[in-house]
């Protein structure tokens, strides 16, 4: 009857258990009009299942169902679950749960269903590379980032919305049309960089504001961060009154997500936000927010540069006669405040480097 079934809907049989279930004669009721139907009529009452696979009529005896406790080291586990859980892998007899204590999926099924978890889990729970993000943020003068762009060739990003920019060294594609202006170049030496930078802050026209790295695996997002916890005072809820201390936070923030291609290049989707304190009056501190978004191109171990993006400085100096501006009560007349404004260019410089799988 099986075998008849099996020739009837194209589909090759494949046993496991009792054999005697091929020659088994049974009585079909008139409503079994499915092929669903006379199967579980059939089977009823032998204890055996069946599933449909790929052409391929399975019939098992319930007891081959067996249970595998298979530990995941590298992969998302709760990834691995929706992909066995949602695919078609398991029979209808099969199941599978993760024990997120141990990183466990717990799976059940027939041998047959097992052996396709085995070799999935084969070509995905794998070491994959990583990708070590070293960024440098460096304020400089105006004057001084010109003459950086101009020596290292640095192109304009302030193009239309998804266009790509090729300086015939990398591609870039920028996300969004007011973000600003934005000027990226490529560093190919990073014994380049580092002399160049080192000269700057001899000649005192840079500073290297920061040095953050972090490392992440291939495809996965990473952050880095920079800035101030600016305190304000703000009023006391209550009846009692007074004011307490607050804070709001000014940062240079980068997001990259790297992505490794198969000829070992490195493809960073990258999201730089520079927040400052606007001008103007008030008790709490209005903060601006300037964000670019792109998405680039680059060899391994190569620099990107990206500048465009400004600040402004305030300092105060205190001048006068020495020893006189000292003096209680007529140091006023012997000394002044004089307050300037600078406004300087960050340049942030990164450096993506590809540590293999070991």
């Amino acid at each position: 009857m099986l075998e008849m079934l099996a020739q009837i809907h194209n589909l090759q049989l494949h046993v496991s258990g009792a054999q005697s279930v091929l020659n088994q004669e049974v009585d079909v009721s008139a409503g079994a009009a499915t092929f669903e139907d006379l199967l579980s009529q059939l089977l009823a009452s032998t204890g055996l299942s069946y599933r449909v696979d790929d052409g391929v009529l399975y019939i098992s005896d319930s007891a081959d169902v067996q249970i595998r406790y298979i530990q995941i080291n590298y992969a998302d586990a709760d990834e691995l679950l929706e992909l066995i859980a949602g695919n078609g892998i398991l029979s209808d007899q099969g199941s599978v749960m993760l024990d997120r204590r141990t990183n466990t999926l717990i799976v059940r099924d027939e041998p047959a269903g097992l052996a396709q978890v085995d070799v999935l889990l084969t070509e995905l729970d794998v070491p994959v590379s990583q990708v070590l993000i070293e960024a440098r943020i460096v304020s400089a003068s105006l004057d001084t980032g010109r003459e950086l762009g101009v020596r290292w060739g640095a192109t304009s990003l302030s193009a239309a919305a998804g266009s790509v920019v090729d300086n015939s060294q990398f591609a870039l594609e920028l996300g969004h049309r007011d973000a600003g202006s934005v000027t990226a170049a490529l560093i190919r030496d990073s014994r380049l960089l580092e002399w160049e930078l080192s000269l700057l802050e001899r000649r005192g026209q840079a500073e290297l504001i920061a040095r953050p790295r972090v490392m992440t695996q291939d495809n996965s997002p990473a952050s880095i961060s920079s800035g101030v916890r600016i305190p304000y005072q703000a009023q006391a809820g209550g009846t009692a009154g007074g004011s307490i201390t607050q804070f709001v936070d000014a940062v240079l923030s980068l997001d990259v997500k790297p992505l490794i291609t198969p000829d070992g290049r490195i493809i960073m989707d990258l999201s730089v936000r520079q927040d400052s304190v606007a001008s103007g009056s008030g008790d709490t501190p209005a903060i601006d927010t300037n964000t670019v978004q792109t998405r680039v191109l680059i060899d391994n171990a190569d620099t990107l540069v990206l500048g465009g993006i400004f600040r402004e400085e305030q300092t105060e100096a205190v001048t006068g006669t020495p020893g006189l501006r000292s003096v209680p009560v007529i140091g006023p007349l012997f000394r002044r405040t004089v307050a300037s404004e600078r406004r300087t260019e960050l340049l942030i410089f990164i450096t993506p480097t590809i540590i293999p799988a070991p």
